[in-house]
């Protein structure tokens, strides 16, 4: 099969650097060998668009460099190899005054930058390794440029993987912008990009912002020109920030391709008309749009794909050589050489091209390059277009232009983009944009520009805004904007501008170079779904599903539509087709669902496999009726049967709180029906025998409710069948607590959740509990205190938490010492003579209301006791409920000594 070319032109520019999980190393010696991008090895540096160069000052850039294999990649090194700028020593001074003039109100100087002359890469010691998926960066320095000129360089990455060293090539390419050309929000030139089908690979644009100084843009987004799901924004711009003029902003975007054909679109800035600071320069749309890059995808595997850069402009004759880089950043080596022709333009045939392309088969993942150095022998002015083919197919074009110092106009006329695709009879919003230099040393007068399309039947070409006039000075341009409006006929074609004039009696006549327009008429179905793993049990029954959303996001209808699910591995089970709702049909932006259902598998405790499934839907349609396809992956998981019981957080009945440590549930003994739930739930789909909750280790306090507990529980046992539940409700009695040893005012009654246990067939399982049940309970608790006073003994019972005793709170102490008097008693306490002596001597009991305060009892120790210490006890009947309170008290009275 003939291969397929592509060809790319590159932008990025900012001052963003760093680097993502990279790490330091040290490099090595061994000569690099070649690197097959495969899947293993894929390692490449972001391709780009045109890096601008704003009045031709210096710009700061990224490069991006990712490791898509699945292996670390260390001894990272780099170089930069021929630099293409030819520095115009012999600058007329017009144009390098008008250089200097612009490069101020940019607020940049050229003398500072005017020693570098070729790009070259900053912080490379931050990028040394990258791990497997990973990515890091670099940052460059693009070289100073004359008016209207451009250039390209060659970055060599050299690592070693694998204990292999190796290595990798990408182009930058940079341009001279007119930084107040217009208030607009651009980027510049072309790329693609060869990638597997179904993997991700990123790409790197550069925003630039012209206009004049202090104009601010706000709510700016990057939009595509197509309905695209496979793109998006990862790294460098957020939607809807603010950009100011002056501003250059790298853009790292994602492209996942799940067709097999090629795919190209523009991606372009838009912003709010009413939202710009200082709108003198703004078109009258209500929605502005900048000048678009192209973007090329082409998702085949074994295909080539060349990227071409920028010659620049030479003196005449030339004083050192024209350098144009190539590389072949596809999927499979050349198997020939790049031819390099001259085919027209003023005096064409005086340039001199010498091509060490012509026999270089550049292999693939641009692991080498080659040079085609172009030069002019001649004193005069000139240009040629020069045409790069492979294998007889252009593959790209670009003009070559050489100055002189006689005075004549020389007019370079350049599209910001050398490609378009649009859907047919769609409506873009986007603009391009011609911008016309004069590099000559005369004015061109009289001037006149004409638009061409070479097939007018599929898109007519509007004109948007149009700042050119009848004279073109040296050193000086101008802008034509243009809009295509697709027809609904499909087809390709040229556009590009004719510019005729005079200077001194002699008449001039240029040409830009074309953009290439591409109107389709094609199906594109789109498969989108859930990036989870479908992880399956293997226990018996279980199954997981996954579903898949199709749309045609093309302009025609899809037929002979139908889908595959491919895996090619050893797996049992693998995943299937289950429901598919796509019929042999799909209209333009119509969708449908197909559902994947992976297993049930065996029973078995120890299974573990992965596997990749790959969506495929073959259809057709379109004006070329060609066979195409999708696809969309899906991985799998199949994991043992290791059967867990999933435990609900407790849920609290009369409580507050969450049972945390942070909130814990609380309540108090006033409380009636304080309950703790725990619930357990059986997910999978095999019973589980003899399921028991350990609630042996519930300290005192609870009572498992036996109306309301469902799971078995102590020494029980109980079937919890598949995919059911059972509870646990444990109610907190205050009773208990009261009388519990240790017993307090405010209790810590939390607890460890119970362990369970159950079997399936002759397997044995255990769960812990794994998490604490925060409870504080609060009751009343009543503690006595004594004290003597000279022959007399008070006694002082005071109350925590008073205010939750219960309404009838009545004890009544009773004294085991014999009194002589009755004892004095506080206000609400009544004593009682139990056993009368006469005289009021015997033994007392005293009643208290604990209701009506904390009780004070003061006993009258008998007189006739003298030189001893006895043991007294005050024993307490008739408690209230729910409080702490011992049942006797002691305390000692020491009688005053004997009298002789």
């Amino acid at each position: 099969m003939q291969n397929r070319k592509r060809i790319m032109l590159l932008l990025m520019a900012s001052s963003m650097l760093g680097c993502s999980q990279g790490g330091g190393a040290n490099s090595s010696n061994s000569t690099p060998q070649p690197a097959p991008l495969t899947k293993e090895q894929a390692v490449s540096i972001d391709a780009m668009t045109t890096v601008p160069s704003l009045n031709g000052s210096s710009t700061k850039g990224v490069l991006y460099i990712h490791n898509y294999g699945t292996t670390l990649i260390d001894n990272l090194t780099f170089n930069v190899r021929n630099s293409s700028t030819t520095k115009q020593t012999k600058a007329n001074s017009k144009i390098k005054q008008a250089n200097q003039l612009a490069q101020k109100s940019a607020k940049k100087s050229l003398a500072a930058n005017d020693v570098q002359n070729q790009l070259s890469l900053n912080d490379t010691s931050k990028c040394t390794s990258i791990p497997a998926g990973g990515y890091c960066t670099i940052s460059f320095t693009t070289p100073v440029l004359e008016f209207a000129d451009s250039g390209t360089s060659v970055v060599e990455m050299n690592y070693k993987q694998n204990g292999t060293m190796k290595k990798t090539h990408q182009l930058v390419n940079y341009a001279y912008v007119d930084a107040s050309s217009k208030n607009s929000i651009n980027l510049l030139g072309n790329t693609s990009v060869a990638m597997p089908q179904t993997k991700a690979r990123h790409i790197v644009g550069y925003l630039y912002a012209t206009g004049k100084p202090g104009t601010v843009f706000n709510n700016v987004e990057i939009a595509k020109s197509i309905n695209y799901a496979g793109f998006k924004v990862v790294r460098g711009f957020v939607a809807k920030q603010q950009v100011t003029v002056g501003q250059i902003i790298p853009v790292e975007m994602e492209l996942e391709r799940q067709s097999n054909k090629p795919l190209s679109f523009q991606t372009y800035a838009k912003w709010d008309n009413g939202t710009v600071i200082n709108k003198s320069a703004l078109r009258a749309d209500s929605v502005n749009t900048g000048n678009p890059a192209s973007i090329s995808i082409d998702p085949l595997s074994n295909q080539v794909s060349f990227i071409v850069g920028q010659a620049a402009i030479m003196q005449a004759p030339s004083t050192q050589d024209n350098i144009v880089n190539i590389i072949n950043n596809g999927s499979a080596d050349a198997d020939s050489g790049i031819e390099v022709v001259a085919i027209s333009g003023d005096s064409h045939t005086n340039l001199i091209i010498d091509n060490n392309c012509s026999n270089s088969h550049l292999a693939q993942g641009a692991t080498d390059s080659c040079q085609v150095k172009f030069s002019v022998t001649d004193y005069n002015s000139g240009n040629a277009l020069v045409e790069y083919r492979y294998k007889g197919e252009k593959i790209a074009s670009q003009t070559i232009y050489w100055v002189n110092n006689k005075a004549v106009p020389s007019i370079k006329a350049t599209p910001n983009t050398s490609s378009v695709t649009y859907d047919a009879a769609s409506t873009p919003e986007e603009i391009v944009t011609y911008t016309i230099q004069n590099i000559g040393k005369a004015p061109l007068q009289s001037a006149s520009y004409s638009a061409r399309l070479s097939n007018a039947s599929i898109t007519d070409w509007e004109e948007v805004t149009n700042n050119c006039t009848t004279t073109i000075n040296p050193g000086s341009s101008c802008q034509i904007e243009r809009r295509f409006k697709p027809k609904s006929a499909h087809g390709i074609g040229n556009s590009f501008y004719t510019i005729a004039g005079s200077y001194n009696g002699k008449s001039y006549n240029f040409a830009s170079l074309p953009i290439k327009y591409t109107i389709n008429g094609e199906p594109l179905l789109s498969i989108s779904a859930s990036n989870n793993v479908m992880v399956l049990v293997a226990d018996g029954v279980s199954t997981v599903s996954k579903t898949f959303s199709i749309k045609n996001d093309g302009n025609v209808k899809a037929t002979n539509l139908s889908a595959n699910l491919i895996d090619t591995s050893a797996n049992d089970p693998k995943p299937v087709i289950d429901v598919n709702g796509c019929s042999s049909d799909l209209a333009k932006d119509a969708s449908c669902e197909i559902t994947v259902k992976y297993g049930p598998a065996p029973l078995d405790y120890n299974a573990s496999q992965t596997g990749t499934a790959t969506l495929e839907l073959n259809y057709k349609g379109g004006t070329s009726d060609a066979e195409r396809n999708a696809q969309k992956t899906t991985d799998y998981e199949l994991t043992g049967h290791n059967s867990s019981v999933v435990v609900d957080d407790p849920s609290g009945e009369n409580t507050n709180g969450s049972g945390t440590q942070a909130d814990p549930f609380t309540t108090n003994s006033t409380v009636e029906g304080s309950k703790i739930t725990i619930e357990y739930h059986n997910n999978t789909a095999v019973d589980m025998n003899n399921f028991n909750v350990n609630t042996n280790t519930i300290p005192s306090g609870y009572i498992i409710s036996p109306e309301e507990t469902t799971c078995a529980t102590g020494t029980s046992v109980s079937d919890l069948n598949a995919h059911s539940s059972c509870k646990l409700v444990l109610i907190i009695d205050p009773a208990t607590l009261a009388d519990v040893p240790g017993a307090t005012s405010e209790m810590d009654i939390s607890f460890e959740k119970p362990q369970t246990s159950w079997k399936i067939d002759d397997k044995s399982f255990t769960q812990p509990g794994n998490g604490t049940i925060y409870v504080n309970y609060s009751q009343p608790q009543a503690t006595f205190g004594a004290a003597q006073v000279g022959t007399s003994i008070t006694l002082d019972l005071s109350i925590a938490n008073s205010s939750l005793l219960p309404a009838t709170a009545n004890p009544k102490f009773v004294l085991d010492q014999f009194l002589t008097a009755a004892p004095t008693v506080s206000s609400g306490c009544t004593s009682t003579l139990e056993e009368d002596y006469g005289d009021g001597m015997g033994y007392y009991s005293v009643s208290c209301d604990l209701n009506q305060g904390s009780p004070q009892i003061t006993l009258p120790m008998p007189d006739y006791l003298c030189d001893i210490t006895i043991d007294n006890f005050l024993s307490v009947e008739n408690a209230p409920a729910k409080t702490v309170m011992p049942a006797y008290f002691g305390f000692q009275y020491t009688a005053p000594q004997c009298s002789i």
